[in-house]
């Protein structure tokens, strides 16, 4: 149903779009582009139950952190922040994003926080889709294009780094997961550690790997403000299918966004329900729309 109601606002926007116009919401009040993120975090995820949240409210663009616990034994530690990104593409993104997660590695082993800190690896590790359409879901070829459009604006990118090191003061050697992604504006960060022989190398990566897939879609950055107010530009000299093609896409980018006008639209109630709810309040100086 939600597609064909995305279907058929299109096909209202692609009619006004043949004389160049761009088509916003309508206007109101003035107010932030994010008035506040409510960063939802749930208590049990499959095996993953919640033991702490923290935030500093001083310190606010480090975001929200919160500590998982698995049920199975050795329990390697689980840590995921949920700190401001911005608006940006997904390649950027991941690429300033890891240029920062690596300094932050350096600076931590020159203050003393890690010893022997050595990256094992470095991958690619997509969250989510594949940018492909399965063949039974194609349709005629305008369906699949669009699909394809939905499946590749949708996809959410991400970097891991396999580690090790030794904690100060601890002859034990440490293995640890470093996941990022860009979601709903933010960074999404998983760090997974566990003493080096308390779980075989590759044990630890299917663990972790698998903590990271259900953790990062299962915690949600819920924006609210301004930002829910979508403005889509079609060309005025385009084909009815580029235009399509420009809004399906924008739209679906404009979704991931995760953008609401009021708590209310955004469901906040029935999302806290079984959860941990941090809330990140902005003033309009410190978000823009670009």
């Amino acid at each position: 149903m939600a597609f064909a109601c995305r279907c058929a606002r299109a096909a209202l926007l692609l009619t006004l779009s043949t004389a160049g116009t761009s088509m916003a919401a309508p206007a109101g009040p003035a107010r932030a582009y994010i008035e506040a993120t409510h960063v939802v975090a749930p208590e049990q995820v499959g095996e993953f139950s919640l033991e702490r949240a923290s935030f500093d409210p001083k310190a606010k663009y480090s975001g929200a952190g919160f500590t998982y616990e698995s049920d199975d034994q050795p329990r390697p530690v689980i840590s995921v922040y949920v700190y401001p990104a911005g608006q940006m593409t997904q390649d950027a993104a991941l690429r300033d994003g890891m240029a920062a997660f690596r300094e932050d590695l350096r600076l931590a082993q020159e203050a003393g926080t890690y010893g022997d800190l050595e990256i094992v690896d470095a991958d690619a590790f997509p969250l989510s889709g594949t940018g492909e359409v399965a063949e039974d879901a194609k349709g005629t070829p305008a369906d699949a294009e669009l699909l394809a459009i939905i499946a590749k604006a949708s996809r959410i990118d991400g970097q891991r780094l396999g580690l090790r090191m030794r904690l100060p003061g601890q002859d034990v050697d440490i293995q640890s997961a470093g996941f990022l992604f860009y979601k709903q504006l933010y960074y999404f960060k998983v760090r997974i550690s566990v003493a080096a022989d308390a779980m075989p190398p590759d044990a630890f990566k299917a663990f972790a790997d698998r903590a990271a897939r259900i953790l990062v879609p299962a915690i949600q950055a819920v924006n609210i403000g301004a930002c829910a107010n979508a403005t889509i530009t079609l060309p005025s000299d385009g084909s009815p299918e580029e235009a399509g093609g420009i809004l399906v896409r924008e739209a679906t980018l404009h979704q991931g966004y995760n953008c609401h006008a009021s708590r209310t639209d955004a469901k906040l109630e029935a999302l806290s329900r079984g959860a941990r709810v941090i809330e990140i309040g902005y003033s309009a100086a410190e978000w823009k729309s670009e």
